[in-house]
């Protein structure tokens, strides 16, 4: 992970009016590229937009009882370290 890529990714971040007072742009940009390398088959790679939008619905969801930031970690504790 680059921090000019993260630097990058919180600048068109926030040019599309993705907050950052719940998420870190830490966290953010790891969504991100988790949405790309999850789905770039289906949606293909040449619209990052639509990447950072999807990363932002994930970590935003409503319909789950965590969200932000503690809902990537417990992503992480729970499906990534096979907890679930």
């Amino acid at each position: 992970m680059k921090v000019r890529d993260i630097e990058i990714s919180s600048w068109k971040a926030e040019q599309m009016g993705i907050r950052f007072d719940e998420f870190t742009p830490y966290e953010y940009y790891i969504t991100v590229l988790m949405m790309f390398t999850d789905y770039s088959k289906t949606l293909g790679t040449a619209n990052y937009d639509v990447y950072m939008k999807l990363a932002k619905d994930w970590l935003c969801d409503e319909d789950v009882a965590v969200q932000y930031g503690k809902k990537l970690t417990a992503y992480y504790e729970n499906v990534v370290n096979d907890r679930f």
